[in-house]
């Protein structure tokens, strides 16, 4: 058994330490492997800092090689990793090869250590990290698909009021193509149901597809002047 003395001399110079993350908000389950071994699963706060300087005091002078599963926490751990020298590979959780056991069985543990096992053995394939630039180029898109979703949602509910109470457009609105213009809202802002209550309901959602609407037009404007200024044209097509 080495003394405390002889432990803080400890040196896995030339060695490989595989470790396996499975992210939380919270917290994280890391499993270590070194060879064929597991040497330890343990849990830790969500911090990249706090791994990192695990890895170095038990650890001392190996190379470390980590992965995690592509999820909710992007790409941040790794590129925090990457830069206090931690090799770190972000991957498909479909990539990830999974025993019938480890299905049977599932349990954080067990997915750390099969992410650290899978990386041990050379079985993982790393998915594309883009830049910081091209993550938030591709959220600017995103918001302009769930803009352009919720307007569809909210002239729905209009459509279906007008359905529900029988109420027809007129002759020069039976196009598609003049549905939601100006002059549309106008006349709608001109229909009249029998009670206050009816006509406060209905104007409500007619004002709330106006405001949806703008919110529209300046997110498309936003990604038109963004494609012509980014390098990553393709993410900015819409």
């Amino acid at each position: 058994m080495l003394t405390m003395e002889q432990s803080t001399k400890f040196s896995f110079k030339g060695e490989k330490i595989f470790v396996g993350i499975d992210t939380h908000k919270k917290d994280w389950k890391v499993g270590v492997y070194h060879t064929d071994i597991a040497l330890k699963t343990f849990t830790q706060k969500a911090k990249p800092d706090i791994l990192v300087n695990y890895l170095n005091r038990n650890y001392p002078g190996a190379e470390f090689y980590c992965a995690y599963e592509a999820g909710f926490c992007g790409f941040w751990i790794q590129k925090q990793l990457a830069q206090q020298g931690i090799n770190c590979l972000v991957v498909n959780p479909a990539d990830v090869p999974t025993s019938h056991k480890d299905k049977e069985f599932k349990t954080d543990p067990r997915d750390c250590l099969k992410i650290a096992r899978a990386l041990r053995s050379n079985l993982l394939e790393p998915i594309y990290i883009p830049t910081d630039e091209g993550i938030e180029s591709r959220h600017l898109v995103r918001l302009l698909h769930d803009i352009s979703k919720s307007y569809t949602r909210h002239k729905n509910k209009v459509k279906a009021k007008l359905n529900f109470y029988g109420i027809e457009y007129p002759q020069e609105f039976s196009s598609d193509n003049n549905h939601w213009s100006k002059d549309f809202y106008n006349w709608l802002r001109t229909i009249k149901l029998k009670s206050e209550q009816g006509n406060w309901t209905l104007q409500f959602y007619i004002e709330e597809c106006l405001k949806v609407k703008e919110l529209k037009k300046q997110a498309t404007r936003k990604v038109r002047e963004s494609a012509k200024k980014s390098r990553i044209k393709c993410l900015l097509i819409y």
